[in-house]
């Protein structure tokens, strides 16, 4: 396996059972996006989470990134209170384009 610093794609595991995944991409100098993070409803509220986002802020913390993003539905009020005790404020100035060439 190929170890790319730029991404943050890991897993949490319980007793041998994936239970939560986060994946990130930087550009190596500048931003930082986590874009997914998911975790097992019957493993919610138990900090894994918190500990996948802390874990790959972690492991870009020596890339000196200026600003990492993180991708929460508008309604996902548990991950949005997640990131701000993450340390991250909520934006509102992003655009998506979809189905592009499509």
């Amino acid at each position: 396996m190929v170890r790319n610093p730029y991404n943050a794609h890991f897993v949490a595991e319980e007793a041998g059972k994936l239970v939560g995944v986060i994946f990130g991409l930087s550009d190596g100098c500048d931003v930082g996006y986590l874009y997914k993070l998911e975790v097992d409803p019957a493993f919610r509220r138990k900090g894994i989470g918190k500990a996948l986002v802390q874990h790959a802020l972690k492991e870009w913390k020596p890339l000196k990134l200026r600003l990492i993003f993180g991708r929460v539905a508008k309604k996902n009020k548990p991950s949005k209170a997640l990131f701000e005790k993450s340390g991250f404020t909520m934006l509102s100035s992003h655009y998506r384009l979809m189905d592009y060439g499509i």
